[in-house]
């Protein structure tokens, strides 16, 4: 990989994707539209933390209006992050949701046909409710917009992959943590709670099966970006149960239920993505929640 290309590349994992990029001397074209003010704001905060570099180029536009053509060349990787975060859990913006989901997957399909290779961030969610042991052959069955353009998304680039010479690795993720994480998601909630000892508000993630630290799910990404075994579909995964449960219990001090029963447990297998990709992500619930707790309460000591 002497280039990649990063869509979403100013959100939570594409700035730490980003980063790692340039740490290993790759070349990366950033694109990230930042459409509201509240993106715009981290976005700023996100440059400062990718820091000035030759080896980055940001480019502030939705991916329909890129010119891929003038930064594609043999050997680059597409790392597809980008999806819409504020419309995606919401029915009644269905369209709105497959607009920034689907449709610009569908033009950046067309753009790197034939040129290079997209490794796709979808998510765990286009299983939907599930029991028991989750495989890439569990059938998909997504039950909100978040899921369903994630699936929808999938099936364009595996269509493509069948009939071009396009390459495709789809990973996916469960919920991800660690510095930087989205202000809406439960571990962020949480911990801000905790560090300014005030209630802790009652949230729950879209999705409790299993979490990943941002660092892992970064070295899983560039596995994808390198591995031979294309045109395939991975789970990330922590390869244990309740994580999600675990990370609140440390956080809160309070033990939480999760799934009142065994036959209620939801297992992520990621045998596939380690016999294959080598991918075996090894930060452990307690050393994660400890680097994002620090580098949280950091960030709001900079702010009073």
């Amino acid at each position: 990989m002497k280039k990649a290309i990063v869509t979403g590349a100013l959100g939570f994992i594409g700035v730490h994707l980003c980063s790692r990029l340039i740490e290993e001397g790759i070349e990366v074209f950033g694109i990230d539209s930042l459409i509201n003010d509240t993106q715009q704001r981290q976005g700023e905060e996100r440059l400062l933390h990718i820091g000035r570099n030759s080896l980055f180029h940001y480019i502030q536009q939705p991916i329909e209006a890129v010119d891929f053509a003038s930064m594609l060349e043999e050997d680059t990787v597409v790392f597809h992050l980008a999806a819409s975060t504020q419309t995606d859990h919401q029915w009644n913006r269905l369209r709105e949701t497959i607009y920034h989901n689907v449709e610009a997957t569908q033009h950046l399909i067309k753009a790197v046909t034939g040129k290079g290779r997209i490794v796709y961030s979808s998510t765990v969610q286009v299983y939907g409710e599930r029991t028991g042991m989750i495989t890439e052959r569990t059938p998909s069955n997504p039950i909100n917009p978040y899921g369903l353009t994630k699936m929808a998304g999938e099936s364009l680039l595996i269509q493509e992959s069948k009939k071009s010479d396009l390459d495709v690795v789809i990973v996916r993720l469960p919920t991800v943590y660690g510095p930087l994480q989205r202000e809406d998601m439960t571990f962020h909630q949480l911990l801000e709670a905790k560090i300014q000892n005030k209630p802790f508000p009652e949230i729950v993630d879209r999705s409790t099966y299993d979490i990943l630290y941002i660092e892992d799910v970064v070295e899983g990404l560039l596995l994808a970006g390198r591995t031979k075994f294309v045109n395939e579909v991975y789970n990330f995964s922590s390869g244990k149960k309740r994580q999600w449960f675990k990370g609140k219990e440390m956080i809160t001090g309070i033990k939480d239920k999760g799934w009142k029963n065994a036959r209620e447990e939801v297992f992520i297998s990621n045998q596939k993505s380690l016999d294959k990709l080598g991918f075996n992500p090894c930060t452990t619930v307690e050393e994660g929640i400890k680097k994002q707790e620090e580098y949280l309460k950091k960030r709001l000591n900079r702010k009073q």
